[in-house]
């Protein structure tokens, strides 16, 4: 066994000498920029050193020395008999050699891995390096609060077979961090976890973790070669994350766990469950790489975030376990299986049912959805909690929606600077209950390419898009072939037929269609607002729910829907069923349609009535009135005119009560008021007015009814 050498190590230090010969070292002046090793090293102390000529670099040496009383550094080669050194300038620098190395691992092999049948001498060397390490003990070295763990033949940690090792730098004293405590189960529970086990006990290997920097997959046996199944690295290394975490509910927060840029091929879904997980690679989620790259193989969805509460994709799971929810996932390609002899189904690049954030990721290719979010508490199958998710920075090409947000809890969300581009159907597809936030967003190529099912096709030199819900009608009910809509198809643009992305010439029953585009919202309850997005016109329109609002941006083929769609400060519009409409080209727009009401787009609240209040409705006889309760009734205007198309233009607008103008009454009929309450100035227009009779009839004191007088006879 080497004998117990405890060596010196301190940074940057290398002086010149002069010394010929075998003798000691006699030192010269440091080198710029080093410490001297007269300062750096005490009388006594040991340290490794290399020695090397300057303008003779084939005389060297490396070895122990040790600072003697004169100053002088004694010789002790590591191998072969000292170096005979020539006249000329040399160097001395003080080293960490690789020997030292070499005796750790040369103590932990003793015994055959047993570390107890180490001698006292040898127990008592090693103790003293590992403190070294940890940063314990007299001898100083790396700085406290770092885990130290050695596995041995019995996959038990060093702590568990030797004596005497300085525990107390583990614990990191002043830094409250009570996980940082030396842990004997938990380093068994890691060497247990490890897909290195095996290797680690068979040749008593040691290796140390630092948990204030974070883990890395490649600790855990990933091989990221893009062939060898990585998931039970990835997997080992959650658990192991686990262990480290502290509890708080129903939520576990651990130490971050780092992919670094390569290429993994995961077989399986990698499930989040029961740690809150900070999980990070080195990709910038524009570019496919150089990146983090995680594979899996047709029919798996990539990454599954648990909630409390659930279970695979679509179970329940027990209240009192941990969730997974409340992740962050950054920094990662996903590329998916899909391809068009396998078809779509319901394998996704990230698939959540708790609430998570993710940045930064490029996720392509899968036979489901680039993101999937659905969940809907107490539900069952349903089950989970996303609301308040988010996902910023991010590029979802090539699957069948970019992103798909299905449930009652899947609320509040915000999407930031996503590119949506290139996916089978939909770029976002939102069915939430209540509503999320988009910003600064982009689609360009959805619902068209190669052996898609068709969203647009031609017909007479035009192109439409299925309209919402009539994909089923739209194969056997043709366009109309000119720039108008109808029931199952909305005009687009100009253009032909194009096979290559999947834009057939329409013919009754000869393609199956679907819907797809840029955008599409469909609940009536959420409020879902897009604001600055822009969807390009090479794909079919965004289709919208009635509440959806959207704001500035700019969308070359269009918005089809219910929203109230703010592109300027002049204009508020939408089509169909909203507030306004526009047509095809966006060239036309108008204030009004002839759809059955307003009322639920604009209400005007009366305090006095609530809460039903005001509101403007629409009538099928051509008036827009503003009526209480929308009921019709109680009208205080009307504006009416002859039932046709034009419905408003140059008619009436009605008072079915009385009109008033700064506080005075204006009424009707064919004599003056003979009941009611007036004021004076009140003024009561005759009716059925005649020649040499009164236009009407003045209040001249306010009563009940008043006195009132004739104003003066019309001519005759």
């Amino acid at each position: 066994m080497p004998d117990p050498f405890q060596p010196k190590f301190v940074d940057l230090v290398r002086n010149f000498t002069t010394t010929q010969g075998t003798g000691n070292f006699v030192l010269g002046a440091a080198v710029a920029g080093h410490t001297s090793l007269a300062s750096a090293v005490a009388a006594g102390e040991r340290f490794y050193y290399c020695a090397m000529g300057v303008d003779k670099p084939a005389e060297r040496e490396v070895g122990r020395g040790t600072k003697l009383a004169n100053g002088t550094i004694s010789r002790e080669p590591i191998s072969g008999p000292l170096t005979n050194f020539s006249n000329g300038t040399k160097t001395i620098s003080l080293v960490v050699a690789a020997n030292w190395f070499d005796d750790v691992g040369a103590w932990i092999h003793a015994g055959a891995g047993n570390l107890s049948a180490l001698s006292t001498t040898d127990k008592t060397s090693l103790v003293a390096a590992v403190n070294e390490i940890a940063g314990t003990g007299s001898a100083g070295g790396m700085s406290g609060g770092r885990e130290l763990i050695f596995a041995t033949a019995a996959g038990a940690s060093i702590g568990a077979t030797v004596t005497g090792i300085d525990t107390s730098g583990y614990s990191a004293a002043g830094k409250g961090a009570a996980r940082y405590t030396y842990d004997a189960a938990i380093d068994a529970a890691y060497v247990a976890a490890n897909p290195r086990a095996a290797f680690l006990a068979a040749n008593g290997r040691g290796f140390r973790l630092d948990q204030r920097q974070p883990l890395d997959v490649m600790m855990f046996g990933a091989a990221a070669d893009d062939v060898s199944d990585d998931l039970p690295a990835f997997a080992a290394a959650l658990d192991y994350l686990k262990l480290w975490g502290s509890v708080f509910g129903k939520y576990n927060g651990g130490p971050r766990l780092h992919i670094p840029a390569g290429k993994y091929y995961l077989s399986e879904t990698l499930d989040i469950v029961g740690l809150t997980a900070v999980i990070e690679g080195d990709g910038s989620g524009m570019a496919a790489g150089p990146a983090s790259r995680l594979r899996w193989p047709a029919g798996q969805t990539g990454i599954r975030v648990q909630r409390f509460n659930t279970s695979g994709a679509d179970g329940a799971a027990g209240v009192t376990a941990i969730g997974g929810d409340g992740c962050i996932i950054r920094g990662l390609y996903l590329r998916g299986g899909y391809s068009t002899a396998g078809g779509e189904g319901e394998f996704h690049g990230i698939h959540l049912r708790g609430r998570t954030a993710i940045e930064d990721c490029f996720i392509e290719n899968f036979p489901g959805d680039g993101i999937y979010i659905r969940a809907t508490a107490g539900s069952g199958t349903v089950e989970g909690n996303a609301n308040n998710w988010s996902i910023n920075r991010c590029r979802i090409i090539e699957n069948r929606d970019g992103i798909q947000i299905d449930g009652a809890d899947v609320n509040a969300g915000v999407g930031i600077l996503i590119d949506a581009s290139a996916n089978r159907r939909w770029g976002i597809n939102d069915s939430s209950f209540l509503g999320n936030t988009f910003i600064g967003c982009h689609s360009d190529a959805n619902g068209i390419g190669p052996s898609l099912v068709p969203t647009l096709t031609s017909h007479n030199g035009n192109r439409y898009a299925v309209i919402e819900g009539q994909a089923v009608g739209a194969s056997t009910n043709a366009p109309t072939g000119t720039a108008a809509h109808n029931t199952w198809w909305h005009y687009v643009g100009l253009g032909g037929p194009n096979v290559g992305n999947s834009i057939p010439g329409w013919a009754s029953g000869a393609n199956s269609y679907r819907e797809g585009g840029a955008y599409r919202t469909d609940s009536p309850n959420a409020r879902t607002i897009f604001i600055g997005c822009y969807s390009e016109g090479s794909q079919g329109p965004a289709q919208t729910s009635t509440c959806t609002q959207i704001m500035g941006g700019e969308h070359g083929a269009g918005v089809r829907g219910g929203p109230a769609l703010l592109a300027g400060l002049n204009e508020l519009y939408c089509e169909g069923t909203g507030i306004g409409s526009r047509s095809a080209d966006s060239s036309v727009k108008t204030m009004l349609t002839s759809d059955t009401t307003l009322a639920k787009h604009l209400n005007l609240v009366h305090t006095t009535h609530a809460p039903s209040g005001y509101g403007l409705q629409w009538f099928s006889n051509g008036r827009l009135s503003l009526s209480y309760a929308n009921s019709g009734s109680n009208r205080p205007f009307e504006i009416s005119g002859p039932t046709s198309t034009l419905n408003i233009g140059t008619h009436k607008m009605n008072f079915p009560a009385l009109f008033g103008i700064a506080d005075k009454k204006m009424l009707n009929g064919t004599v003056a008021p003979a009941s009611g309450a007036f004021v004076q100035g009140d003024i009561c227009w005759n009716s059925a007015p005649a020649a040499g009779g009164a236009p009407g009839w003045v209040c001249v004191t306010g009563g009940s009814p008043g006195t009132w007088k004739a104003m003066g006879a019309l001519a005759a």
